[in-house]
Order: structure tokens, then C-alpha cells, then sequence
């Protein structure tokens, strides 16, 4: 989510509803020191979701999002954690 002089803060920092796109949460989990392994979008009950999910267009057909994620240290970017 672009941020603006009216919108000044990231999407997860808000004082509102936290609105982000599915490559606003990818970044904020490399922010984080994660790293995204899947994600799975799941379409509402229309057709018109389904459709758009399989056009490529997740953000606007995905009603919910599954990301599966691997610990990642920020200091050396070494896995905390069998990844698998």
C-alpha cells in the first residue's frame, strides 16, 4: 500500500483497519526475518473469485490467504529452523 501525507504509516502500522496487499505481507515477513515458503489463495463463493484467482489476480479474487513461513535470524540470515 503506497504510502502518502495523508496516509503516512505502513499497513501494519495503522491506527485503522490494517488493509495490505499479498506483496505487502510478503515484505513485511522479509522485514520480519521470514521467509514465505506457499501461499495458497482462497476465493470467495463467486465465480468471478475463482476466475480471477486462476487469471493471476489473487489480490483482488482472494477472500483469504494461507502463507506457510521459515524463521529466518535478521543478524545472519541463518534458518532458526528446518524449513520443509
Amino acid at each position: 500500500m503506497p504510502k502518502s501525507r495523508i496516509l503516512p504509516h505502513e499497513w501494519y502500522d495503522t491506527p485503522n483497519i490494517h488493509l495490505c496487499t499479498i506483496a505487502d505481507f510478503i515484505q513485511l515477513c522479509r522485514d520480519e526475518g521470514l521467509h514465505v515458503l506457499d501461499t495458497v489463495c482462497m476465493p470467495g463463493q463467486s465465480l468471478v473469485d475463482c476466475l480471477l484467482i486462476a487469471m493471476g489476480f489473487c489480490n483482488l479474487g482472494a477472500e483469504r490467504v494461507m502463507v506457510r513461513l521459515c524463521g529466518v535470524t535478521k543478524q545472519r540470515h541463518k534458518k532458526t529452523a528446518e524449513c520443509s
